[in-house]
Formats: structure tokens, sequence, C-alpha cells
């Protein structure tokens, strides 16, 4: 998780669990031209694809009875009015109880951006009321400024908005001024 003790004990105290998925060191990129046995399995599967008619009846199926849950893509999603989306502070004597927890320390923005918003949608979907997500304090991305916190509070003020009715820094307790507290909208 971190090299901080005490934020590792905190995140642990809670469930907190790293994900694999970590920001590594970019690998040189190799400058031989990849030969035709290399692309030859992946142009196989895109020509043939072996679907049944009852895999193609059971996938329309499933994505008939979806409902509301996932909108049309020709339909457009009613952004909320804007007095009714805040930033909101935490009372010292209640500590939230979020439903879920989103671990995005340490990956790089792109994934980490691409995470936040499958996990928030999804939480969305499955009506739960509260979720954490941590994007760590940043303390050590170069000048020792988060980039991954910045850029998070960011997409929950913009793109998140239709899902998300209120956030809050998490309390100390839950890693402070590295997570956020995203209250949902009903679905």
């Amino acid at each position: 998780m971190s090299r901080d003790p005490d934020f590792s004990e905190l995140m642990a105290a809670i469930g907190v669990r790293p994900i694999d998925e970590r920001a590594k060191p970019a690998k040189e990129e190799s400058t031989a031209t990849p030969s035709y046995e290399t692309y030859a399995p992946v142009q196989r599967l895109q020509e043939e694809p072996d679907l049944t008619e009852e895999d193609s009846a059971l996938f329309l199926d499933a994505m008939a009875n979806l409902g509301d849950a996932v909108p049309r893509k020709d339909e457009a999603i009613p952004e909320p009015a804007g007095r009714d989306f805040r930033r909101i502070k935490h009372r010292k004597d209640r500590k939230p109880e979020p439903d879920e927890v989103l671990d995005l320390h340490g990956m790089r923005l792109d994934p980490a951006l691409a995470r936040l918003q499958a996990f928030v949608t999804q939480a969305f979907t499955h009506n739960r009321k509260s979720v954490m997500v941590i994007t760590g304090k940043g303390l050590h991305s170069k000048g020792g400024i988060g980039i991954l916190k910045r850029e998070v509070e960011q997409w929950i003020i913009q793109a998140g908005r239709r899902f998300v009715r209120a956030y809050a820094e998490a309390p100390r307790a839950y890693g402070g001024r590295g997570a956020f507290i995203l209250y949902l909208r009903e679905a």
C-alpha cells in the first residue's frame, strides 16, 4: 500500500487490500517488427466468431432484461440540477460506513479513471448508498503533488455528477486527504 506505516495500518484495519494493478516502470519497446504469427490468432478470432444462434439469443435476452440500469446509446442521461450536488464535510462524531471500497492508490491515471468509472457505475446500478475511493495523498509523486487525487475529484465533479449526489474527503481514520467518500444517488 503505502510507505507510511500509519496509513497502511489504518487501511488494513478497515479491510482495504492492495490491488494487483500497480504503476510499473515503462518497459523499453522493442524495435523489431512483430511477425505474422504474432497477430494471426487475433485476426482469426475476429474473422471466425464461434457464437451459436442460441448464444446470440441469450445475449439479446439478457440485454433486454437490463431495463433502465444501462441507458441506451441514443438516450441522453439527464444531468442533475447544480444545487443538489455538493462537497460536504463529515461530522467528527459520525463515521461513514461505505458499502464498498476502491483502492486506486499507486495506479497510473488512465487505468485508475477507467476503474473508477466502472466501480461507481456498478455501485450506482446496485443501489449502494456510499462508497470510498482511495487515491493516496500523492506524497511520493513528482513534486509531492498527487495528480490522481486531483483528477479523481475532477471526474467526480464532472462525469460523476450523474451518479454522485455528494462527496467528502474521508475522515482521518479512513485515510483523510488520501480518500473520498462518495454518496450515490438513487438509481
